[in-house]
Parts: C-alpha cells; sequence; structure tokens
C-alpha cells in the first residue's frame, strides 16, 4: 500500500514528468486529500465501515456523536431485549406531530440538525481557556469564533509558553461559540472549556490531521427513562494525510484511483489537456472497485418534504416481541 510519500512521487510522476524542485510538493498534497475526501464520498465503501456506542443518559435528549462520523449511519439498542433499529426523523416532520419532547421511555426515533465544531455550548456567558494534554505544546494559537455581547466576534488564545498542560485563559466572554481551530501542529489534544473548566467547548485531536472537527448531534424521542447502550453503525470521514509515512483508510485497491484523481486535478490547474485523459481513467477505476467494494443497504437516513414520508414514530417492535401481527398471518 501506497504511503502518503508514494503517493506524492507518483503523482509528480505522472503530472510533472518528473520535474525537479520544489514547485509542486503543496499543490501535490493539497490534490491528493481534497482527492481523498471526493472518492471517499463516491460510495458507501466496505473499508469505511465503523461502529460505536455512546451510553444514554435518563431524560436527556440531545447527544454528541464520535468524531468522524458522516452522515450515512443509523443507531439501534437492545432495551427491549432485542435490536431494535431507530427510526431517523427530519426535524421538520417531527416539530410538526406535536409531540411534547419531554415524553420518556425507550427512544425508538432519532434526529439530526447540528452540525458544528463545538461539543457543548457554555452555560453562562464565560471566558474560554484552552490546554493541551501535552507539555510540549507551547505557545500554540488558537482561534475562539462566536457570540459576544450579542454580535460576532473572535478571539485568539495561545497556550501557556512554559507548559501546554498549563490552562491559558481569554479575555471576552462569550454567550455561543461556532468554531475552535489551531494554527499548527500539536502532540497532545487542545481542548477548550468555559465556565470555569465546567464545560468542555470543543477538542482539537492531536498532529495536523484536522485544524478543526466537526460534531454531529443527534435527538433522541422519547427521552431514555434510564441509562442503556445506543449502537451507531457508520461510515467514517477520513482525515487529510499530513506525514510522509501516513496511510489513507481506503485500502490499497484504492490507490489508483486517488492517483489518478490527484493526477488529473493537478493537470487541470495548469491547463493541461491531459487531465480529462486522467479523470476519464479514474471513472473507469471507479466503475471496477464499486463492483466489489460497496454496499446496497437502504437504511440511511434521507430528507423528504413534510408528509412526503409515513414513518411511525411509534412501532410494534417498542412494545417487545409478544406483540404486534405475526409474520405468518401477514399485514393489510
Amino acid at each position: 500500500m501506497f504511503t502518503f510519500e508514494d503517493l506524492q512521487d507518483e503523482v509528480k510522476r505522472r503530472s510533472t514528468r518528473n520535474e525537479s524542485g520544489t514547485t509542486f510538493d503543496t499543490a501535490v498534497k493539497n490534490v491528493i486529500n481534497t482527492s481523498l475526501f471526493r472518492l471517499s464520498n463516491e460510495a458507501l465503501w466496505k473499508t469505511l465501515r465503523r461502529s460505536t456506542s455512546f451510553t444514554t443518559t435518563a431524560s436527556t435528549e440531545e447527544f454528541v456523536l464520535a468524531p468522524q462520523i458522516s452522515d450515512r449511519f443509523f443507531m439501534w439498542h437492545e432495551k427491549n431485549g432485542y435490536p431494535f433499529v431507530m427510526t431517523y426523523i427530519p426535524e421538520q416532520k417531527f416539530l410538526g406531530l406535536g409531540l411534547t419532547r419531554t415524553d420518556s421511555g425507550t427512544p425508538n426515533s432519532y434526529r439530526m440538525w447540528t452540525n458544528d465544531m463545538v461539543k457543548t455550548q457554555p452555560t453562562a456567558a464565560s471566558v474560554i481557556s484552552i490546554s493541551s494534554s501535552a507539555a510540549a505544546d507551547t505557545s500554540i494559537e488558537c482561534t475562539v469564533f462566536g457570540i459576544v455581547s450579542g454580535y460576532p466576534d473572535y478571539e485568539v488564545i495561545t497556550t501557556d509558553a512554559a507548559d501546554g498542560t498549563t490552562a491559558s485563559a481569554g479575555s471576552k466572554s462569550f454567550t455561543s461559540v461556532d468554531r475552535f481551530v489551531k494554527s499548527a501542529t500539536s502532540t497532545g489534544r487542545i481542548t477548550a472549556t468555559s465556565n470555569a473548566a465546567a464545560v468542555t467547548v470543543a477538542v482539537i485531536p492531536v498532529g495536523d490531521i484536522t485544524a478543526g472537527i466537526i460534531y454531529k448531534k443527534v435527538k433522541i424521542y422519547p427521552v431514555a427513562s434510564a441509562a442503556f447502550t445506543m449502537n451507531v453503525y457508520y461510515y467514517k470521514e477520513p482525515y487529510r494525510l499530513v506525514n510522509n509515512g501516513d496511510v489513507h483508510e481506503l485500502g490499497q485497491n484504492f490507490d489508483e484511483a486517488l492517483i489518478l484523481l490527484a493526477t488529473a486535478k493537478l493537470n487541470y490547474q495548469q491547463n493541461k489537456d491531459e487531465g480529462d485523459k486522467f479523470f476519464g481513467l479514474y471513472k473507469d477505476e471507479i466503475k471496477v472497485l464499486k463492483k466489489t467494494n460497496i454496499d446496497k443497504i437502504d437504511w440511511f437516513p434521507n430528507l423528504q418534504r413534510a408528509n412526503q414520508s409515513r414513518n411511525s414514530i411509534i412501532s410494534y417492535a417498542n412494545f417487545g416481541a409478544n406483540f404486534g401481527p405475526s409474520s405468518s398471518a401477514g399485514i393489510y
């Protein structure tokens, strides 16, 4: 399997004819990563299947999902003693049903709306403090974007100059936060907190795999009456490649497609006619990959117009295996 360095060398060879120097180094790295993101979204690739779980909390409606979960996922639990797949309902349709959001019981549906760079908002207007899990992360600039005194604002906060694990506080009080990003690679995780460290606003992973991270939130109905495990099966969103020894998560079968797409993009940037040729080869490679590397499933949430779907928010399965029509009797 090609490393990031191998991918760079091959893209250079095909697009620049081994032109010497470092003129194209940054461009090559960028097109490889943008091509990786494009390739990962071309289909439901089996190599990106992942699973995780979280524990529900009684009377809590919204939960933050793990990083790198794409919009292609579903949730299920065994609260009733058997696997039960949660129904996805668009937020607009749910609100139009006139249900009480605080209804308590065994959750049977979920919905999504908020995707942002924040795990939890400040509970009240508060200064933001940052710290790293590694002492070596000194003097790293991080920027907080949000609302201060009712207006959009931002603040640059720098990690402690002597010890990255020592909290460094800003001076502005944010009522809400929109984004939290770092300016350089880090040895440890950088965490932003508010309200005297009582609230974890956001966490940025180690290294330079991403300058910021998107968190997806789900809301369940009814809210859980007790704590239990909620499972999430999803397709992963890959992070960009950074170090020369990095390898992507799609697997070696996808190396050629990644190289072809990156080469096509680089040729297009240089106004080369060969861009069309390499993009055509890329599309042919995708057709071959789809023959053996994709899933064909029907449980992904699809946004629909209001009243278009007839999904029920309560099903027989919610009441147990002994309720509802039997499979032999049929449904009329």
